[in-house]
């Protein structure tokens, strides 16, 4: 009987740490894989889960955050980039809804392996709360919660992952004027768009903002584009690239 309390609590657990891991990984768009932040986060639920009820309940929290501390000051650069890609992913999921220009982070490029490290971390902070939520009374109402959760994450990441995009459409002035650029071949396109002659740069599927003469630059730092619903735009040239 305790057994399937535990085994019901873990699953729940686990259900709630993928949904949330999931969602945030798709509502901004992070380059990384899923599953080690999904994979860590449901250990550290399991760990927990096992020596509940013990005189040593409290171990499993301990050793994780002492993990996650010695890996702060182990990889102390690794983990800072990554918090500056993971901040500036999220500020580009934000200028999306709120078209205007913030300040970078500027993270190093280094594979996404800071990010990863990061979400990892995210995964295993996000199974222990599971756990912990699980075990108070209130806990039965969580079921809903967790499945429903665990379903819209499947259906964001089903949904969300669309396809390469062949065609990025460029709009700029006022009024509106409209470009489509053609993504399977490769060219520059210097466009004057009446405030600043933006310079586009297509390889390989893909198109980027390049060499920009704004003030700021922000509009590099959205990368490369090439994935439908892309988007990227340079606010002192006010012009935006979506790719369809």
């Amino acid at each position: 009987m305790r057994f399937n309390a535990r085994f019901r609590g873990l699953l729940a657990a686990s259900l709630l740490t993928a949904a949330l891991m999931g969602l945030m990984i798709s509502l901004f768009s992070l380059p990384v894989f899923f599953l080690w932040p999904v994979l860590l986060g449901v250990l550290a639920a399991a760990t927990g889960c096992l020596m509940d009820g013990t005189r040593l309940s409290w171990l499993p929290a301990a050793a994780w955050m002492t993990a996650c501390l010695l890996t702060v000051l182990v990889l102390l650069g690794t983990v800072t980039n990554g918090l500056a890609q993971l901040l500036d992913d999220v500020l580009k999921a934000w200028q999306q809804l709120h078209a205007r220009n913030y300040t970078s982070f500027l993270a190093q490029e280094d594979g996404n392996t800071g990010l990863t490290v990061v979400l990892c971390m995210l995964g295993v902070l996000c199974g222990l709360w599971s756990i912990h939520y699980v075990r108070q009374p209130s806990g039965l109402r969580f079921w809903p919660l967790a499945v429903i959760l665990a379903a819209a994450a499947v259906l964001w990441l089903v949904c969300r992952t669309g396809g390469s995009g062949h065609t990025a459409v460029l709009r700029y002035g006022t009024p509106q004027t409209e470009q489509r650029i053609d993504l399977r071949r490769d060219a520059d396109y210097d466009i004057d768009t009446g405030r600043y002659t933006i310079h586009l740069h297509v390889e390989n599927g893909g198109i980027a903002f390049v060499d920009s003469p704004c003030p700021d630059h922000l509009c590099e730092g959205f990368g490369v584009l090439k994935n439908e619903g892309d988007w990227a735009a340079c606010m002192p040239a006010k012009a935006s690239l979506t790719i369809e």
